[in-house]
């Protein structure tokens, strides 16, 4: 099966070559072969093991039908998938050394980009079009209070949503909202005016320092 398939796409070039890969050189897809092998669970958490039904090779998509998920606005997400998923790299050199650095920090799982590294379960890939919609749905739905951004980039990834921009659209997303605003002004100023009339009714000011007891 896997030699037709590997024939049919041959036929597709002018001209190939095929290359013997020894086994010392191919400590990747060795490394892999003992993975597949390992029984699920564990403490391994960020192993992720799926039970083929069928062989992969008769699931084989167009590149445009995987890209093309539900119309939605992959930007920032396409090339990382171009490469994980096809091996895909943009011409230009440094775009390319940039695209297979930050490649490693992602895994694709039935066509679903997930975040490494930053949580367990691993965060799901937002696309640009729906980053607003998620921050609307955590900062009002999960939480039902007015947050810092700090506070709402960290709810987001604990509700396993993640994008490159996440920590910039919080900050903006809480800049835009009054109630949070609010909500992080008022406390603050209070604390401040309280710990300063603690200090004056202390004997402690700018040039003062506490007596020594007698």
């Amino acid at each position: 099966m896997y030699l037709d398939k590997t024939l049919e796409y041959l036929r597709r070039f002018s001209e190939t070559e095929v290359r013997h890969i020894t086994q010392d050189l191919n400590s990747r897809a060795d490394a892999l072969s003992k993975l597949a092998g390992t029984k699920p669970g564990g403490n391994n958490r960020s192993l992720i093991q799926e039970i083929l039904q069928e062989p992969p090779v008769m699931k084989i998509e167009a590149k445009q039908d995987v890209l093309e998920v539900s119309g939605l606005d992959l930007r920032w997400m396409t090339p990382l998938i171009e490469y994980i998923k096809f091996d895909i790299l943009p011409k230009e050199e440094k775009e390319a050394k940039k695209i297979r650095k930050e490649a490693q920090s992602y895994i694709l799982v039935k066509n679903i980009l997930y975040k490494r590294g930053i949580s367990t379960p691993l965060p799901k890939c937002v696309p640009t079009s729906k980053t607003t919609e998620v921050l609307e749905e955590v900062h009002n739905g999960i939480c039902e209070n007015n947050l810092g951004a700090r506070s709402l980039t960290r709810k987001v990834i604990r509700a396993r949503f993640y994008w490159l921009t996440l920590q910039k659209d919080a900050t903006d997303f809480v800049r835009k909202c009054q109630p949070c605003q609010l909500s992080c002004r008022s406390p603050r100023r209070a604390h401040q005016h309280n710990f300063s009339m603690a200090f004056c009714e202390m004997g402690i000011g700018p040039t003062r320092t506490l007596s020594p007891s007698a």
